[in-house]
């Protein structure tokens, strides 16, 4: 659509305002229920106020509110999907038969949500479970059952054709990319451990704080949603390929019956729900500080082989681009050119209509998305020193007969953010590509 920015920003926004709506809805809907009733009105409003107030105190869904990613969708979706479960397993407890429109509408959910990312089949399973449970395999494989299975199948239908005409290339990667390397009890630690840091403790005093009736109600099967994709997510943690935010749908699903646990303990327990709450509190203004700051302070970050600053990501590249684009013209350049696939998007959205070469040896989706350099073609190769390689030139380091002819350094582009240099960006002049694919280089650091 060629939108500015700023209207792109809007719209993770919205939907963190949608979530906010579907949470109130979805609480005042489970408190309300036959088996909750003793809560009354009153107390299921207050419990869909806690579970606003707790969605706003979770730093994760901050994160997603502002920048659009996979999961900003699918946290949505997996609610709608919860809510809707509700209602199926509401209608079986109630009139004996489930309306055929909330199986349609289950099922377009489900078909949004394979098309939001491949993790949702998590966020499927967990719903398949919590149908068996409350309804039982007679009653799931009813007409209804299997009109929903169909919407979300021909939903998803275009990511199966592509992936089986191009050899399942995406979903491989995907299996590669999450699986990690070796399987170490640090990583799993680790993953835990920031968890607890970005969704906060006060999700596991509310499930302290549940009520006996709202534990053997039929729609706490839906707490399924959650422990099936965390489950699998904390076990592929261990490989070393694990971001905190990739939980999310998980989390969103398991705050209903959080807050309904707080809203129970706010009165009796007032003081640890406030003690509690006002440490995620903290935690949220901590992480928005560093954010707006730009990452620790020097000497508290941790060297490794990553970027020592993950904050450093969020900023420069739309300004390093623009030289690049610049850099291009100047010297008649076809192309501009990355060295890793974690770095392409950046510089392809603010570098179009301009091409991107992507100069790796992985054979995946992005080689589809990205035509390969060509013999001869010269390319202004952008270099971030969070991650940076030895400079892909021909028999020059002995590793690959692939390469360059020369790479000439035009360009030193500073990131600068608050008075604080946070990286730079190396602008090379690389010519006369000779060969088929760059052998990966080890990753260097230069200063």
């Amino acid at each position: 659509l060629n939108a500015p920015d700023a209207v792109l920003r809007l719209l993770p926004q919205a939907l963190w305002l949608i979530c906010a709506v579907l949470l109130y809805r979805t609480v005042v809907s489970l408190c309300r229920q036959q088996s909750y009733l003793s809560m009354g009105s009153a107390h299921a409003h207050q419990a869909g106020f806690w579970a606003v107030l707790l969605f706003a105190m979770t730093p994760a869904f901050h994160l997603l509110g502002i920048g659009l990613l996979p999961d900003s969708l699918l946290m949505m979706l997996a609610l709608a999907v919860m809510l809707t479960a509700i209602k199926i397993l509401r209608a079986q407890d109630r009139l004996g038969r489930i309306p055929l429109h909330l199986w349609i509408v289950l099922g377009l959910l489900l078909a949004l949500s394979g098309l939001s990312k491949y993790s949702a089949i998590f966020t499927a399973l967990g719903l398949l479970t919590a149908l068996m449970i409350g309804l039982g395999l007679r009653r799931l494989i009813q007409p209804g059952g299997w009109i929903a299975l169909a919407i979300a199948l021909a939903g998803i239908l275009p990511v199966l054709i592509w992936n089986l005409q191009h050899d399942w290339i995406s979903l491989r990667y995907q299996a590669e990319h999450t699986s990690g390397g070796s399987y170490q009890g640090r990583h799993l630690l680790s993953f835990l451990a920031l968890q607890l840091l970005m969704y906060g403790p006060l999700y596991l005093l509310g499930l302290w704080g549940l009520k006996k009736p709202l534990a053997t109600g039929l729609s706490f099967h839906t707490v399924w949603l959650f422990i099936i994709p965390f489950v699998f997510l904390m076990l592929l943690s261990g490989g070393g390929r694990s971001l905190p935010y990739w939980t999310a749908p998980a989390w969103m699903v398991l705050l209903p019956f959080a807050a309904i646990g707080l809203a129970s303990l706010s009165a009796s327990y007032r003081w640890l729900v406030r003690g509690l709450g006002s440490l995620q509190v903290l935690v949220c203004g901590l992480i928005l500080a560093i954010v707006v700051y730009g990452g620790l302070p020097a000497g508290l970050t941790e060297k490794g082989s990553g970027p020592e600053n993950p904050i450093a990501d969020l900023y420069g590249w739309k300004t390093a681009t623009e030289a690049a684009r610049q850099q291009a013209q100047a010297h008649h350049a076809s192309a501009l050119a990355v060295s890793r696939w974690i770095l392409a998007s950046r510089v392809a959205w603010y570098g179009a209509p301009l091409p991107l070469r992507l100069l790796d040896e992985r054979q995946d989706q992005f080689d589809f998305w990205f035509e390969p350099v060509q013999p001869g073609e010269n390319v202004i190769l952008m270099d971030w020193s969070e991650l940076s390689i030895a400079l892909p030139i021909r028999q020059k380091n002995g590793l690959t007969d692939d390469g360059f002819e020369t790479c000439d350094l035009l360009e030193r582009v500073e990131t600068r953010h608050l008075g604080r240099r946070l990286s730079h960006f190396d602008l090379y002049l690389c010519s006369n590509w000779q060969g088929s694919q760059v052998t990966e280089r080890p990753r260097i650091k230069r200063r």
